[in-house]
């Protein structure tokens, strides 16, 4: 009998090993030959991706891959279209355009199903871990092969992270081990939701980050849209000079990688500390995904900017401090501050509140001042840049730049109270809701084992009222510049884990898991997340599909400048100018940080309104420039190419 299992097990493991050597065989040899594409070859479903990609690649012809999408069901005979060429097109422009079936259903079916099918498998086999790691291997490798072949190059690092996981789960999940389980579930919540409010994994950035990294890598001409510094961090720049020269061009990818470990690692931390269980965390990382501020619109993590880098060290420093490190939390915050000194600044006194319940002020005084004494060189650096309050430049930059970040309030008519607008109404609104809910929860549920959490987030909430209060009586002060508003994500992030925690804390006794079940709510709930907004992956700024002739066109004339309609196009060209080293004049989501350079800023930005009202002299002291509108009539130039709503115009000038 048991020799017979025996044998039963060797060939199960014989038949799936035989398996993966045919289709890892096959794959190689599909999607890696020496097949030579023809140009002149254009049949629907008849071209591999792969093969169209590399000729264009090996003959320097610019091309760009654009996705379509084919039912399989019922049509079941399209799945041989997959990955395969529809069509090619030659722009007027000059670009090559390659169109390639997909389907994400079948794709996100085969990624999600096929590990955990497989884990299944090796599990009632009970293979050893060497044929496991084996397995699991092949299968990432001919899935990674499989996703680079139809052009979905950005799915690859989703799996490397996926294959991590699921050996993750193959070696250290035990039956006996739900306390290990748990663990497992609670750092899959945070991974997944963190990868959600995540940028791509790409070398395409957000229009912040464009703005934040884009000014090292800026055209040095006058006519740079980099006006003055968007960053005042030197620490923020040099750690993104330095990435580049270590990591080349895909120094930007890197560091999102970097930074979403750091930040799911910390979170972790935190949810360790306090005590959230795995429901909790589940459900926490599930509402707080969107990764918004209640109001304020201020993003907290995920981006790569000195503002989401200072976030997480002043966490770190929070936690230092619960965990009684109280030199590693000095210089956590200290780095903070390094980084992005109003994030630091705004949220000083909920730093200050956690230092005070741990810590003797003198202890805090001893070892803070140290800290303190080593930012005062940075300090006056910062106030040297700022230069004179000039209040029409900050009126500007409040109410009419940055409204939804610093103006909440309008003060006209004598009306006692009106919102600039119902973004802010409904934001503050809700605010106040979650607030009394804290506070009723803190007085009335009584739930011990969070105190420290419900200390956190009721400070937080009353520095945000204060700030409110602050900004009403003095709308267009210095302080408003800070963002203040700031406070807001950390009010949204502990408010979070705290109601949530102690919700699920008081129904606890009512819910009970066991491991299978908190293996499907994990593999559900993290794979369901892990693929939510799939399109983002692979359809990385859908933006970049509609003016991908338009921005090869204008790098092939390299104009002396380029202008854009500032309020047609208030971020879509913020990446142009550092990707094509060619000057944008403007760009009006750039607003410079130090205060003496807003001028110019100003003076820009009047120029543009009235050369698209119609003033086309407004602009004669460029000699030549090519603009872009989002209108095809405009009499200050000449059309040359159109292509969706983007219009493309030779200025007069020349």
């Amino acid at each position: 009998m048991i020799n017979s299992s025996i044998d039963n097990k060797k060939i199960i493991v014989s038949f799936i090993f035989l398996i993966f050597i045919i289709i890892t065989f096959q794959n190689i040899t599909n999607n890696f030959s020496n097949d030579t594409f023809k140009s002149d070859k254009n049949e629907s479903c008849e071209l591999k991706t792969i093969d169209v990609v590399r000729f264009y690649e090996k003959t320097n012809i610019e091309y760009f891959a654009k996705y379509d999408y084919i039912s399989i069901f019922p049509e079941i005979n399209n799945i041989s279209c997959l990955g395969k060429v529809i069509k090619i097109e030659n722009s007027s422009a000059g670009l090559v355009k390659i169109y390639t079936y997909i389907n994400d259903l079948l794709k996100n079916f085969i990624i999600v199903v096929l590990p955990l099918f497989l884990i299944i498998i090796l599990k009632i086999i009970n293979t050893d871990k060497k044929l496991n790691i084996l397995f699991l291997s092949l299968l990432f490798f001919n899935l990674n092969i499989w996703t680079f072949t139809i052009e979905l190059k950005i799915i690859n690092i989703k799996l490397i992270f996926l294959y991590l996981f699921c050996l993750y789960i193959l070696f250290y999940f035990d039956k006996s081990d739900k306390e290990r389980l748990e663990k497992i579930l609670i750092f899959s919540s945070i991974f997944c939701s963190i990868l959600y409010s995540s940028g791509d994994f790409t070398k395409i950035l957000h229009a912040n980050e464009n703005g934040y990294i884009g000014e090292f890598f800026k055209v040095n001409d006058i006519n740079s849209s980099y006006i003055g510094n968007l960053s005042n961090s030197f620490v923020w720049k040099y750690l993104i000079l330095y990435s580049e020269n270590i990591f080349g061009d895909y120094f930007s990818v890197y560091l999102r990688i970097i930074i979403f470990i750091f930040t799911v690692i910390l979170i972790f931390k935190i949810f360790q500390f306090f005590k959230v269980g795995v429901l909790a965390s589940i459900l926490i990382m599930l509402v707080y995904s969107p990764n918004n501020a209640v109001a304020g619109k201020d993003v907290m993590l995920g981006w790569v900017e000195p503002r989401t880098v200072a976030y997480l060290f002043l966490l770190l420093g929070i936690y230092n401090a619960y965990v009684n490190k109280l030199n590693l939390s000095l210089l956590s915050f200290t780095i903070s501050f390094l980084f992005h000194f109003g994030v630091s600044i705004v949220n000083f006194p909920i730093y200050f509140f956690v230092l005070i319940k741990n810590y003797e002020f003198k202890k805090i005084i001893k070892f803070g001042l140290i800290y303190f004494l080593s930012l005062i060189p940075f300090i006056f650096s910062l106030l040297s840049e700022q230069g004179v309050l000039n209040r029409t430049n900050t009126i500007y930059y409040i109410s009419e730049r940055s409204p939804h970040h610093l103006y909440p309030f309008l003060r006209q008519k004598n009306e006692i109270l009106q919102f600039s607008s119902q973004d802010w109404s409904f934001g503050l609104l809700l605010f106040c809701l979650i607030f009394i809910a804290v506070l009723f929860v803190k007085k009335y549920v009584a739930v011990n084992s969070f105190e420290d959490l419900a200390g956190l987030t009721i400070v937080s909430g009353i520095i945000c009222v204060v700030n409110l209060v602050v900004v009403y009586l003095f709308p267009f002060s210095r302080y408003v510049l800070l963002h203040p508003f700031r406070t807001f994500s950390f009010f949204t992030f502990f408010s979070t884990i705290y109601l949530v925690a102690a919700f699920t804390t008081l129904f606890k006794k009512y819910i009970n898991f066991n491991n299978f079940s908190l293996v499907l709510i994990m593999w559900f709930t993290f794979f369901f997340s892990y693929f939510l907004d799939d399109s983002k992956y692979y359809y990385s700024n859908l933006n970049q599909y509609q003016a991908s002739e338009t921005r090869y066109l204008i790098n092939q004339k390299i104009p002396p400048v380029l202008i854009i309609n500032p309020y047609a196009y208030t971020a879509f060209w913020s990446g142009f100018e550092p990707d094509y080293q060619i000057p944008t004049y403007l760009i009006r989501k750039f607003t410079p940080n130090n205060l003496s350079k807003m001028d110019i800023y100003l003076e820009r930005l009047e120029e543009l309104v009235d050369f698209y009202d119609g003033d086309c002299k407004s602009l004669d002291h460029l000699s030549d420039f090519i603009f872009i509108d989002n209108k095809g009539e405009n009499n200050c130039g000449e059309l040359i190419y159109t292509e969706n709503n983007f219009y493309t115009y030779r200025s007069f000038n020349k």
